[in-house]
C-alpha cells in the first residue's frame, strides 16, 4: 500500500515525479501547440466494428492511435503529423500502416472519408506474411 509520504512532500505538495511529468507535459503541449490543434482536428466517424485503442504521441505525432477489426489480431496504426516531421506532405497529415505492399497510407488531415477508406482497406488486406520455406 501507498503511504502518504510517497505521494506528497513535506508541506503538502505533489510527489517531484508528478510535478515534474506536469511541467514537461507543459512545455512539450506548448511545442507542439496542442491548444491549437485541439480545434483543428476533424472528428472521425470510426465502423461500428472497428475497436480503436488511442496511444500516446510519441515521436512528434501530434496523435495516434491503433484499430482493429473486433474479435481480430490485424492491426493498423494511425498517427497525425502537423509538422511534417515524420515525413514529407507539407501539410497535415494522417498516416496508416501498414497499408499496402509493406507500404503507408498518408492523407490529408481533413480528407476523413478518405483516412476511414485507407484504413478500411488495410484492415480489409491484411500484409502476408513472407514464407520461411525459400526452397518453394
Amino acid at each position: 500500500m501507498t503511504e502518504e509520504s510517497d505521494v506528497f512532500g513535506p508541506f503538502g505538495q505533489p510527489h517531484t515525479r508528478c510535478a515534474q511529468a506536469f511541467f514537461l507535459s507543459e512545455v512539450i503541449g506548448k511545442y507542439m501547440e496542442w491548444d491549437k490543434w485541439c480545434d483543428k482536428i476533424p472528428p472521425l466517424k470510426f465502423d461500428s466494428n472497428w475497436e480503436v485503442r488511442v496511444i500516446p504521441p510519441y515521436a512528434g505525432a501530434i496523435a495516434r492511435f491503433i484499430v482493429n477489426k473486433a474479435g481480430e489480431t490485424h492491426r493498423v496504426s494511425v498517427y497525425l503529423d502537423c509538422y511534417d516531421d515524420l515525413g514529407w506532405k507539407r501539410e497535415p497529415y494522417w498516416e496508416v500502416y501498414p497499408y499496402c505492399d509493406g507500404d503507408t497510407r498518408r492523407v490529408g488531415m481533413n480528407n476523413t472519408g478518405e483516412l476511414i477508406e485507407a484504413i478500411r482497406h488495410a484492415l480489409d488486406n491484411p500484409e502476408k506474411e513472407e514464407d520461411d520455406d525459400s526452397n518453394s
